[in-house]
């Protein structure tokens, strides 16, 4: 994923804000999530897809400073189906002076709103990214990861979890993601064409799973 210059940048603002915890002393973490929509157009110019990357920052050490990220992703398409993509990078010192930060593994990620259902593969589908094999990668279904949306949308808290490799279980973060004005107007905008487009398809085509 790009924008690894806004993770560091963001990453030294929280480096004194926010407080350390010893690593895995707790599997439910606090996090003030940023968000920036991924909106992709299709033809003839109404979105093919509307989206959110979603990115936050745990502290683990303050003396000797040490963090790691959460960056992931939710896609819903003009399918009927959505796609779930997460990453995750070590934070320290030397990844802040070289702009360069070394991958931590993502074996398994799931986003959910309050009360729904968590997004997870559709079955007989892969996790597995040809292109980043330190990320997960897989097709959701369509409503769990909606709500994910709408809860975006309307400031509402979400969780997200991400179980990095060589972790018993995953770390479920829990916060809202914020979002300019343009930008959640623009999200807003894209779903609702999404969802028109998708009443519109012939029932026998609609996959919303």
């Amino acid at each position: 994923m790009r924008g690894a210059k806004a993770v560091f940048l963001l990453l030294a603002a929280w480096w004194v804000a926010v407080p350390a915890r010893p690593a895995f002393a707790q599997q439910l973490v606090k996090m003030e999530f940023e968000g920036r929509p991924s909106i992709y157009l299709g033809t003839p110019g109404r979105p093919a897809g509307c989206g959110v990357r979603v990115v936050g920052v745990e502290m683990l050490l303050l003396h000797p400073p040490l963090g790691r990220t959460v960056d992931a992703s939710f896609m819903l398409d003009a399918n009927g189906v959505a796609t779930i993509k997460a990453v995750s990078q070590r934070m320290d010192p030397s990844a802040l002076r070289d702009g360069k930060a070394p991958g931590i593994p993502v074996v398994a990620a799931w986003f959910r709103a309050r009360g729904m259902e968590r997004t997870a593969p559709l079955p007989g589908t892969s996790t597995e990214d040809p292109n980043d094999p330190s990320a997960t990668l897989y097709t959701s279904g369509f409503k769990p990861t909606l709500a994910v949306l709408e809860a975006v949308d309307a400031g509402a808290e979400i969780q997200l979890a991400v179980q990095r490799r060589g972790e018993p279980m995953h770390t479920v973060y829990y916060g809202t993601v914020r979002l300019s004005d343009g930008d959640r107007t623009q999200l807003r905008g894209c779903a609702e064409e999404l969802l028109a487009a998708l009443k519109e398809r012939p029932r026998g085509q609609q996959r919303t799973p």
